[in-house]
């Protein structure tokens, strides 16, 4: 289900078609249960705040772009057998084909965004597809002397 259009709150801004990713849809897709539990996800953001979708659905050929993109990346820095897979397997899915064992966007259940509000999108601490340990959902919890920044990203 395209998620253009179905909320005010809800901005599409497609990031990997927008970076020329070849295969990359113009808009964002989701499930219609995960549409469900985005729309209401929308009923608790603060008046003037609103999401920003990057990413949702994606076909195989965008997330084996993905992938390769970032392993080669991690090549260059010198990584290489179980420490490159270790450390690549942290932030990208690994592609696959195989219907039993999907890659989380290519089912439709996941979703990249962020939230914003009339400034623009909120520090999240790191920038979108930004592969680093700042990237981690509890980077900000575990900091032991967090920065004034620091105590302002986690909110």
């Amino acid at each position: 289900m395209s998620l253009t259009g179905i909320s005010e709150k809800i901005v599409v801004e497609p990031y990997y078609f927008q970076n020329n990713i070849p295969g990359a849809p113009n808009d964002c897709y989701l499930r219609e249960g995960a549409v469900k539990r985005l729309l209401k996800a929308v009923h608790f953001l603060p008046v003037d705040h609103y999401f920003i979708v990057f990413d949702a659905w994606r076909p195989y050929k965008v997330q084996l772009a993905l992938y390769r993109q970032f392993e080669k990346q991690l090549q260059l820095k010198g990584l290489a057998g179980n420490e490159l897979k270790k450390e690549l397997t942290k932030y990208v899915d690994r592609p696959s084909e195989d219907p039993m064992r999907p890659s989380n966007h290519l089912t439709g259940g996941a979703i990249d965004l962020t939230i914003a509000n009339k400034h623009g999108p909120l520090n999240m601490g790191s920038k979108f597809d930004e592969f680093t340990e700042m990237s981690r959902t509890d980077y900000f919890e575990q900091i032991k002397n967090p920065s004034p920044l620091d105590r302002e990203i986690k909110g």
